[in-house]
């Protein structure tokens, strides 16, 4: 399993691929990463909202 925050070495993986398609892998794993972040940031956001406003 990869490491969070770790951009898996997608040529390794897939030997065969072409260029694209890994540059490709590595721009969707990029940008799932920030939404993950993301998630997790509004997730403590809004508990800190609803928490301060009890």
């Amino acid at each position: 399993m990869a490491k969070a925050y770790r951009i898996p070495d997608y040529k390794k993986m897939y030997p065969e691929a072409k260029e694209e398609v890994i540059n490709l892998l590595r721009t969707t794993e990029r940008k799932m990463q920030y939404q993950e972040y993301d998630c997790r940031f509004f997730a403590v956001i809004t508990y800190l909202f609803i928490l301060l406003n009890f």
